[in-house]
Order: structure tokens, then sequence, then C-alpha cells
């Protein structure tokens, strides 16, 4: 082992022994004194003391023992057990860097880490305000305590501001940000030039900055989350969340609790994912979906977007309301689904599902199950452009498959009472109240002249059996 001392004025050190002998310690002890020196440690286990001014101590290849004394030093770390320390912390006010190739963390009395090199590792800070900065792969960063700035450069980075009000910039590519404090700044100053998505998961209320993509609240407590103009992805927790889209083609779940959610302009799909819960649910502008296809609700559940609720008709049973949406995503149990007057799609999913389009020209999906596609009045479903489509068609099958339901409509408006239909098969029209089916399209006349005056298109032109009164008929008359 050697000692070497350097002067008060600015000395380049280098250590003697380049490698260990067996198993003995010769590392050298370099004192720089005062001045900015730069000590350089060789491949043994080093002793490092920069003392006065802005000094650069590189252990070299050992496991290093670094303290720069006051003033502004620069560590620099490629070993996982080197030491960069201030024992006596900076009476001089200085800030120091630790620069690191390996995983590392800040130890008390220094303020900067910057990772280097081309290695997935981790920099982690201490209850300082530090600058701590990612390198160009894919890193975990970690501010602790104290007002952190957090760049995470290129790579796949965690970027976690801890207590204090942090400020984090992921940077390029697929980053997540951990926001527990309502100073939190995430952001991505230059957006992403290589299209990465980027999530936020915040414990505390939290609006999304304009490069940022998604955000998930995470903890137990009632928080909002807002949107951007982007399309995001917002995810509620188990509380009570209150959530806003803004901008942008948005897909929303309010997780459980109460929630309060609402799309913003685009065309938004809100999730409701903890059956009916007295939530409050608006699509906004656009053509919105609600979405319950991760519930399985039973046959007393009515999904009603013409009155604007989705009610258990139990006594006692809850209900939520669902404002200025198009289409309907049904859940895996077998519920009825009711259309608006505008054009919706309106999809059963599972379960043995009753579904009503209402006025104009919907798209109707049974799923699987046994389904039942309810038509009431002859505005339901008119003639040309106007009439609606039924995909996924299976037919009855002696009970075992879907049917339409007509017996609502009068078949005949010149006779009193509610006519049922006779279907005719593909033939043309002799009379009113008369069904012929064609082509994959099912043609009702309910008058004395040649045209139809509803149609329903059966997406495929499957074939239909078609019997009055018999429970294997694919139409109820």
């Amino acid at each position: 082992m050697a000692t070497i001392n350097g002067t008060n004025f600015n000395d380049n050190l280098v250590g003697v022994f380049d490698f260990p002998f067996l198993f003995l310690d010769f590392g050298d002890v370099i004192n720089g004194f005062n001045g900015n020196d730069r000590l350089t440690g060789l491949n043994t286990n080093d002793t490092l003391n920069g003392g006065n001014g802005n000094d650069t101590l590189d252990g070299g290849g050992g496991a290093d023992r670094m303290d720069g004394g006051d003033n502004n030093d620069l560590y620099i770390v490629n070993n996982a057990g080197d030491i960069a320390t201030e024992v006596f912390g900076d009476a001089l006010g200085g800030v120091d860097t630790v620069q690191a190739s390996v995983s590392y963390t800040l130890s008390a009395n220094l303020e900067n880490l910057t990772l280097t090199g081309f290695g997935a590792i981790n920099g982690t800070g201490n209850a300082r305000g530090n600058v701590i900065n990612g390198n160009s792969a894919n890193n975990r960063l970690s501010g602790l305590a104290g007002n952190d700035t957090i760049n995470g450069g290129l790579g796949n980075d965690t970027l976690d501001g801890g207590t204090g009000a942090d400020r984090m910039d992921g940077g390029d590519n697929n980053d997540l940000y951990i926001v527990d404090n309502a100073g939190d700044i995430a952001t991505e100053v230059f957006g992403d030039a290589l299209g990465g998505v980027d999530t936020v998961q915040a414990s505390v209320s939290y609006t999304l900055s304009a490069n940022l993509e998604n955000l998930t609240l995470t903890g137990s407590g009632s928080t909002s989350g807002t949107g951007n103009f982007r399309s995001n992805v917002i995810n509620g927790n188990s509380a009570s969340n209150t959530i806003f889209g803004l901008d942008g083609n948005d897909t929303i779940n309010g997780g459980g609790g109460s929630d309060s959610t609402s799309g913003g302009n685009g065309n938004d799909r809100i999730i409701d994912s903890d059956f009916v819960n007295f939530d409050f649910h608006n699509g906004g502008a656009g053509v919105d979906t609600i979405d319950y296809s991760g519930v399985n609700f039973s046959s007393s559940v009515v999904i009603n977007l013409a009155t604007g609720l989705t009610t258990v008709n139990v006594v006692g049973g809850n209900s939520e309301t669902i404002l200025n949406f198009e289409n309907v995503e049904g859940s895996q149990g077998g519920e009825t689904i009711i259309g608006s007057s505008g054009n919706n799609v309106l999809d059963g999913n599972g379960g043995n599902d009753t579904i009503r389009g209402g006025a104009g020209r919907d798209t109707l999906i049974g799923g699987s199950g046994s389904d039942v596609f309810d038509f009431d009045f002859l505005s339901d479903s008119q003639p040309g452009v106007l009439r609606d489509v039924i995909s996924g068609f299976v037919g009855n099958g002696f009970g075992l498959g879907d049917r339409i339901d007509l017996s609502t409509i009068d078949a005949n408006v010149f006779l009193a009472g509610n006519q049922a239909f006779s279907f005719i098969g593909s033939g043309a029209f002799t009379t009113a109240g008369q069904l012929r089916y064609s082509g994959g399209i099912l043609r009702g006349n309910t008058d004395f002249d040649a045209a139809a005056e509803f149609e329903i298109q059966i997406a495929g032109a499957p074939g239909l059996f078609v019997a009055a009164g018999n429970p294997g008929s694919d139409i109820i008359l």
C-alpha cells in the first residue's frame, strides 16, 4: 500500500498498485489536499480524499472509498462496492455529482447522480433535493425524500420521485412515473420522438401533462384523474374516483367505488367493472361506448340508453346514470339492453340477452347465449339505409339459439287490435300483415301496397325457420 499526498495546488495523482496480490489488499491512499485535484486509483481497493477544491475522484477497478471534501466534487463509480461519501458534509456549500456505470445509491451528503454506460442499471437519491439522470438503457430512478429532478433519457424508465415535490422527465420510449405528492410534475418536454407510451401511477389527484398518455390511480383514497388532448387510458382505484378524459379517444375504468367519469370530446370507452354501484358515467361528445363486459349481470339488469340509466329491477336494487352514450358492450350474463333514438351498436356479449335498438340505424350483436332481438315499433328498423343490422345471428334451434321478436308490432293497421304477421317465405307481398325473407333482408308489410314498412338485415343471410307458435321458430310473430 502506498500513500500519495498532493499539494495545495491543482494535482493529478494516480495510484501505484495496479492489482491485488493474492488475497492481500495493497490499495493506495491518495490525498489531494487543497486545489482542484484529479485523483485516480487503479485496480485495488483504494482510499481517495479530495480535500478542499473542486475534485474529480475515480477509484478505478477496485471497491474504493472516496471522500471529495468541500466544494463541487465529481465521483466516478464503476464498482458496486465503491463508496462515495462526504463524512463532514460540505461546509462551503458545494454540489457533488456521482457518475455511476453500476446501480448506485447516493450517500447522505451528496446531491446528484448520473448513470453512465449502456447497462440497465438503477439510481437512488437520498434526503436531499437530488438531480438524477438515467442513461440510454432501461433504468429505475428513485428520488426518495427531497424535491428531486429526475431525467430518464432513452430507454423504458421508471421514475419515482419519492416524498418531495419532484419534477420527472422520462424522455423517449415507454416510461412509468410514480406520483405521490400533489406537487409532483411528470412531463416529457420534447415528447416521444421514438413513439413511446407513458404511464403515471398516482396516489394523489393528478392531471396528465401534454405528452403523457396513461394514468392509473393507486392507493385506497378517493382521488381524481384528468387526461389531456391525447387518447388516454385512465384507471381508477378501489375508492370513489372522479375521472375526466378531456379530448382524444379515451378508455376510462373507474374501478371500485361510486365513480363519476366523463369522456369529454372524442370517441370514448368507459368501462364499468364493479356491477351497478351508483356510478355516474357521461360519454360526452363523440361516439361513446359504455362497457360492462368485465361483469356478469343477471336478467334483472336493464341498460337503457334512452333513459340514461342502468338499473337492477329488484326491490332495493342499485342504479347508475349513463349519459351521452351511443354504444353498449353488455356483460357476460344475461341482461336487457335498450338503445336510444340515435344510431347504436349494442353488443350483448355473454348470457341470454334481450336487445332492443329503438329508433335509428342500429347494429345489434347478441354474442354467445340465446338472445332475443326485440322490435316494438315500425320506426325501430325502417326500410333501406335506415334498417337495423343483426350480426352473429344463430337460429333458435328449438330453444337453443337466437330469436327475433316482432310480436309487439301490429301487422295490419286496418284491423282492430294487435295482429300477428304471417310468414310467406321469399315470395312477393299480396296483402297486409305479411312477412318475407330474402337475401338476408327480413321485410314486413302492414298495409295493402307492395312496399315494406320495415326491414331488418341479418348479416350473413342465414336460413330461418319460421312457424307460428312453434318454440323452435326463429321469429316470434
